[in-house]
């Protein structure tokens, strides 16, 4: 009996001791030391004593959940927030620079003319103020591309961790496949819990405990880990753009619900080329329009703009993309079809080109004029910085509720474990005693018998 109890209590002492070793590790959760009370029949003290019944995983997988669910909407709005920064700074809005000042640059600069529509120097300053035009355009477009293939490393780079995180995972599984015991082992169970919780920040994740202790993995609809077997992710070239394929190649980014994948997917495949289409309708609305004008003028030597020997003011290739392809002719002052054909020398296209700042229609199904329109792109742009920022913050404050709420259900509490200690050792040294009463005891009997 002393002996099975000197047994349990040292056993309880050692689950304290790695409970309190594992302290700080992440995704361990506290063991709880169970004893078990064995038969006695107090007539023939028959049997009796206590003896070590193993341990109580204190891990609430409903906890797990909720905090993997969290990870996961923090990871899709810190995603947003760092994309929508990178897109926001394509479209400064302190007037210095970009499209909104070269616009009014221009059409400032066609004002001028519709005083002295003849003189050289206003001539020429159109003319550059078309070019600063065209080269906001360009530079604009440049700089989402780089945003573009920032996104789309970032793609390569999470799907990569992704796949990793399930070989993780599935080596996890193999191990309890290998040992029935180990489904028990509350280090591999840690580094399951946080294998999972890294998987959550890319995407949501759902994991069901098989009857032999594995645990199956999907993220979104797609099963990623099916026993000790990663299906790896993969990215395939598709219209334009990458498209991320499970490993029977269906297209998995549908069934994604949350986490950063759901947001760089969704920036490469809708909000890129939805800002990028925005910016050519602005450009080539405005050349369109400007050429348009000038075709109806001609210029000092009285040769109509429509002339085989002129020229228009902007060229640019629709299908390759207006904002990305539009440039100023290589026209002279002179060539500038400012007049109109009954009145050369004239103002009066001058005065048309002047006007289209206050035009309404030159965007095909807006009521906005050019500046109007280039606005109200910077301000959703601007809308979607500060909603993902809210959304980051509201996300990390959740999460943060939700670990604490877990570290209060299985988490290791020092104090706690001292007390443990404290008893184990107690009842430790109480049946320590017991022994040596009971051998102290012997040995007088011995001695008496043999007197």
């Amino acid at each position: 009996m002393s002996s099975n109890a000197l047994g349990a209590f040292q056993q309880a002492m050692n689950v304290t001791a790695n409970n309190t070793a594992n302290a700080s590790t992440p995704g361990y959760a506290k063991q709880v030391a169970q004893f078990e009370a064995q038969s006695f029949d107090t007539q023939l003290a028959v049997g009796g004593g206590v003896a070590y019944g193993g341990t109580v995983d204190t891990r609430d997988q409903y906890a797990e959940q909720n905090v993997r669910q969290c990870v996961s909407s923090q990871g899709e709005a810190t995603q947003e927030a760092q994309q929508y920064t990178s897109l926001q700074a394509v479209f400064p809005i302190d007037g210095q620079s970009g499209i909104s000042p070269a616009l009014n640059g221009f059409f400032n600069a066609f004002s001028a003319l519709t005083t002295t529509p003849n003189d050289s120097n206003l001539r020429q300053n159109a003319l550059d103020s078309a070019q600063q035009v065209a080269q906001a355009f360009n530079q604009a477009v440049n700089q989402l591309d780089q945003v573009s293939q920032g996104a789309e490393q970032d793609l390569t780079a999470q799907v990569g961790q992704v796949n990793q995180i399930a070989q993780q995972i599935a080596s996890i599984n193999g191990q309890i496949e290998q040992n029935a015991s180990a489904a028990s082992d509350p280090g591999l169970s840690a580094n399951m819990s946080q294998a999972l919780e890294q998987l959550s920040q890319y995407a949501d994740v759902s994991a069901v405990k098989q009857d032999n202790g594995t645990v199956n993995v999907s993220v979104g609809q797609t099963t990623l880990v099916s026993g000790n077997t990663s299906l790896p992710l993969q990215l395939v070239p598709g219209a334009g753009q990458m498209v991320l394929e499970d490993s029977q190649g269906n297209d998995v980014s549908q069934g994604l619900q949350s986490g950063s994948l759901k947001a760089v997917l969704n920036m490469t495949s809708s909000v890129m080329p939805g800002t990028v289409a925005s910016l050519n309708q602005l450009a080539q609305s405005f050349a369109t329009a400007v050429n348009g004008a000038l075709e109806g003028g001609v210029d000092q030597t009285g040769i109509p703009q429509g002339n085989p020997q002129a020229q228009d003011l902007f060229s640019f290739n629709a299908a390759n993309g207006a904002a990305a392809t539009i440039s100023v002719n290589p026209l002279t002052t002179s060539q500038l079809a400012l007049a109109a054909t009954a009145a050369p020398g004239g103002n009066a296209i001058a005065v048309q080109v002047a006007n289209l700042q206050q035009a309404t229609n030159l965007i095909p199904g807006q009521t906005q004029t050019l500046s109007q329109y280039y606005g109200s792109l910077v301000a959703q742009v601007g809308q979607m910085v500060s909603n993902a920022q809210n959304d980051q913050a509201t996300t990390e404050s959740l999460t943060a509720q939700a670990q604490s709420a877990r570290q209060s259900l299985q988490g290791v509490s020092l104090d706690e474990e001292a007390m443990n200690l404290l008893e184990y050792q107690r009842g430790y040294e109480a049946m320590s005693k017991f022994v040596q009463v009971v051998d102290e005891i012997t040995l007088e009997l011995i001695n008496d018998m043999v007197q």
